[in-house]
């Protein structure tokens, strides 16, 4: 007997029927899971004294999801503070905290000279390719719009924290690889934990040193971040009740949304089972009842508004309940990706600074 002879393109149509029932049926079961997390997240709306106190344990079962805290070997933490340098504005230092075994928080350290004898902290989050040599604009700026700079000359101490990307700066000249983020969220996930929550880890391990100093007014701690350090600013202000307010900019969305754009990017803002329970909007319901400040350009090719509006409704709901609608600000600007920050007057005037 012959051996049976089929060409492949006769089942062609099978695998190809195969990948799109999968497609087919993930869609539906995330489209489940996203409008359960609503139902999921159901603190205590009587008073903002007991949504605070029933966030709680929303908040431990966030950092359950993913992974934090990560494996960690030290108590004792080492400081190593370096003086860089000095303009009209600021006092500059490079900061090492360590938080484990080689592996430090390092961030740039901004002091503003015209300060009295305590200030306000804002920490100052880059986005993906960024550093904070680019955040805070040493050689320029790009869609930062000097934003480290702009806090300071708000009063703001700032300390800006590298995240783990192959920087746009370095151009070519980098032994990082591309995907570098893929790898490193690998290798965490495989320990039980995640390149999220290590470093949201060292940004936290950091603030506990930082709110030592004499300089800082431990009571007036602030965040901001742009592009995924606007995806780590809402992730650490929900986080650590120690920040007393969070601006996040374009990058508050929705995240099937985002997915369906971006298929195969974001990879590391994904846990096992986090979109029944936390999606963006959830994320700002942990800031919640702290003023949360949201801005989106209308020009944002990456992550476009129709997304952020879809997903302002379901979190300002929290606020709403609560009767602090006026707490949770949202902004659009005419603009791209980019950091914009208009609202820094209405903060001014407002008890936030």
């Amino acid at each position: 007997m012959e051996k049976y002879y089929e060409s492949f393109d006769q089942s062609n149509k099978i695998r190809h029927d195969q990948y799109n029932q999968l497609v087919n049926y993930l869609s539906e079961i995330i489209k489940d899971g996203y409008l359960a997390s609503d139902k999921c997240f159901n603190p205590d709306f009587s008073s903002i004294e007991k949504y605070s106190e029933s966030s709680e344990k929303y908040r431990q079962e966030l950092e359950k999801i993913i992974g934090y805290p990560p494996p960690h070997h030290i108590e004792e933490t080492k400081i190593k503070e370096e003086y860089v340098g000095e303009d009209d504005l600021c006092f500059i230092y490079r900061i090492y905290i360590s938080v484990d075994v080689n592996l430090d928080c390092y961030g740039l350290y901004l002091i503003p000279k015209a300060i009295g004898k305590k200030a306000p902290l804002l920490l100052s989050f880059h986005g993906g390719g960024g550093c904070p040599e680019l955040i805070c604009n040493f050689e320029r700026t790009d869609n930062y719009n000097d934003a480290s700079r702009k806090f300071l000359k708000e009063g703001f101490i700032v300390f800006s924290p590298l995240f783990s990307f192959r920087s746009l700066v370095d151009g070519e000249n980098t032994d990082i690889p591309q995907d570098m983020r893929s790898m490193l969220d690998n290798r965490a996930k495989w320990a039980g934990t995640s390149l999220a929550a290590i470093e949201v880890f060292k940004v936290r391990k950091a603030l506990d040193y930082l709110l030592t100093r004499d300089e800082v007014d431990t009571e007036r701690v602030g965040l901001a971040g742009l592009s995924y350090g606007g995806f780590y600013a809402l992730l650490v202000t929900a986080l650590d009740i120690r920040i007393k307010f969070c601006i996040s900019s374009c990058y508050f969305n929705d995240r099937v949304i985002i997915n369906e754009k971006h298929p195969f990017d974001f990879f590391d803002w994904t846990w096992k089972g986090s979109i029944n329970e936390f999606s963006d909007a959830q994320l700002v319901a942990l800031v919640c009842p702290r003023p949360c400040f949201i801005e989106v350009g209308l020009n944002d090719d990456l992550f476009p508004v129709k997304g952020a509006r879809s997903m302002l409704e379901r979190a300002s709901e929290y606020y709403t309940k609560l009767g602090i609608k006026n707490r949770l600000h949202y902004f659009e600007f005419e603009g791209g990706h980019e950091f914009n920050l208009e609202f820094l007057e209405y903060l001014r005037n407002n008890m936030y600074f």
